[in-house]
């Protein structure tokens, strides 16, 4: 297993399976003086519990997890509650660790719900992928919350000057029944992701700015990661709108550039090349009237109403 991968596994089992347990523990363990200390105490660990539903990565270990981590909170809750402490309202080192703990909870929570809103007049699209379920795994207002989408906040991206553009730029993975994307933790090989070779349909009408598609598929998790959206569609519509697909697969592009699409006409399939660590869509658009789009203003995506954030779940479009 490499680095990359091993890092990635520790950070997910902590995220997932470790983190979202300790709320309860503290709710079953933890001494409380009064009932004031145990209302902050719950408060604590519902909002611990809630920010890690918005910003944690789920489409590994399973997407209703989370779910399962709010019964054996409420459970835990249900429980210290038919034993309450003395009334009162006494405070001691756990109602200041139970604020403690509040307040940095929150301090996730909020700019993870404020990500879920955008300023300005969105873009609405069709939804590039039919059939399945589809899990958002970055996306949301990036300038609000890093967690929820690490696009505009990335160094490397700043670095590039293309930070500004990505402010709603969103990954999208494919999840089973149980909300995973592949059968086993992080595998290596791409065809173990549901998504892999997925057709990729254009999103709207428009004419193909630009075009690549010589760009070699990464191994999964690997080290070896070529900056930038690899294999990718451009396209153009109206008179300064830009949208792109990104991550396509090596050799599986459709379409040049200057031809006229329609939506919803396949123009390649899921890859995973470029700055990715598994096969995925990335999906931006960008008002640019001098053309230069990546460095163009960012424009809020809507698919059927909806501006999609992490961890919303979306049906692609019905299969024909």
């Amino acid at each position: 297993m490499g680095k990359s991968r091993a890092v990635i596994l520790l950070v997910v089992c902590l995220a997932t399976l470790v983190a979202p347990a300790l709320p309860s523990v503290a709710v079953a363990l933890v001494t409380v003086r009064s009932r004031l200390e145990l209302v902050l105490l719950v408060a604590a660990a519902a909002s611990w519990l809630a920010a890690l539903a918005l910003v944690a990565w789920w489409e590994f270990t399973g997407l209703f997890l989370r779910w399962g981590w709010a019964v054996v909170l409420a459970a835990a809750v249900a429980a210290r509650w038919a034993r309450p402490p003395a009334a009162g309202y006494a405070f001691g080192p756990a109602g200041a660790g139970a604020v403690a703990a509040l307040l940095l909870a929150l301090a996730i929570l909020a700019p993870a719900l404020r990500a879920r809103r955008h300023p300005g007049e969105p873009l609405a699209l069709l939804f590039p992928l039919r059939g399945g379920r589809f899990l958002v795994t970055d996306g949301g207002d990036g300038a609000a919350s890093f967690l929820v989408n690490y696009h505009y906040g990335f160094a490397g991206h700043r670095g590039s000057g293309v930070s500004a553009s990505m402010r709603y730029a969103m990954d999208v993975v494919e999840v089973g029944a149980l909300g995973v994307e592949a059968p086993w933790l992080i595998p290596a090989r791409n065809e173990a992701y549901r998504i892999w070779e997925r057709p990729v349909h254009a999103p709207c009408d428009g004419v193909v700015a630009h075009v690549a598609d010589d760009v070699q598929d990464n191994t999964a998790f690997g080290p070896d990661r070529p900056y930038g959206v690899g294999n990718q569609v451009v396209i153009r519509t109206g008179a300064d709108l830009y949208v792109v697909l990104g991550h396509l697969r090596r050799g599986s592009v459709r379409v040049r550039s200057g031809q006229p699409v329609r939506a919803g006409e396949i123009i390649g399939q899921v890859g995973n090349s470029g700055w990715t660590e598994r096969p995925h869509v990335h999906m931006q658009a960008m008002r640019a009237p001098d053309g230069n789009y990546w460095r163009g203003e960012p424009v809020p995506i809507r698919f059927g109403g909806r501006f999609l954030v992490k961890n919303q779940v979306v049906r692609g479009q019905p299969a024909p």
